[in-house]
C-alpha cells in the first residue's frame, strides 16, 4: 500500500493547521482520492493526518486474539472515508466504499501510514505557527503512532 498526504496548492499565506488537502491511497486493488470528487472530499489535511493515526492507533489498541477490529476514518471536515480492519491473521484490509483497496501485512501498511504522514510533517508542521492547535494535535498524534507502528509485526 502507498498513501500520500498533500496540502493544496493556492492557498493564501499565512498557513494555517486549517489548510485543505487530500489523501491519495493505493492498493493491491484498487485506490481511492478525496481529490475531484463533487461535492469537494478535500479535508482540514493537518487535523486529519492526526485523526488517521489515532484511527489506527485505536484499531491496533482495540485487538483481540482471534477477533478482528474494525474502524472507520473520515477525513475532518469531509465525506472522504477509508475502512480499515485489522485481521485475525494480523492482515490490515484497507476498504473504500465496500471495495478492498488493500491487504497488507499489518506491520508493513502501518509503517507505510507512518512513513508518509513523517514526510508530510517534516514538510509542512515548520510551516505552522508553534501555538496552531492543529500543529500540537499531529505532533502529538505522531509521537503516540511510532511506538504503536514499531510494535506491530509482519
Amino acid at each position: 500500500m502507498r498513501i500520500e498526504f498533500s496540502v493544496r496548492e493556492g492557498r493564501p499565506p499565512p498557513a494555517s493547521g486549517f489548510d485543505l488537502g487530500d489523501i491519495d491511497v493505493e492498493g493491491n486493488w484498487g485506490a481511492a482520492t478525496s481529490r475531484g470528487h463533487r461535492p469537494d472530499q478535500g479535508m482540514m489535511i493537518h487535523l486529519a493526518v492526526a485523526e488517521l493515526l489515532d484511527t489506527l492507533r485505536a484499531l491496533v489498541a482495540g485487538r483481540r486474539p482471534g477477533k478482528a477490529v474494525r474502524r472507520e476514518f473520515v477525513g475532518a471536515d469531509s465525506s472522504f472515508t477509508l475502512d480499515f480492519t485489522l485481521t485475525r491473521e494480523g492482515r490490515l484490509v484497507t476498504a473504500q466504499g465496500g471495495q478492498v483497496l488493500d491487504e497488507s501485512p499489518a506491520g508493513e501498511a502501518l509503517r507505510e501510514v507512518g512513513r508518509a504522514a513523517e514526510a508530510f510533517a517534516a514538510a509542512h508542521l515548520p510551516t505552522l505557527p508553534e501555538d496552531d492547535a492543529a500543529r500540537g494535535d499531529l505532533e502529538a498524534a505522531l509521537r503516540a503512532f511510532r511506538g504503536v507502528a514499531a510494535g506491530v509485526g509482519e
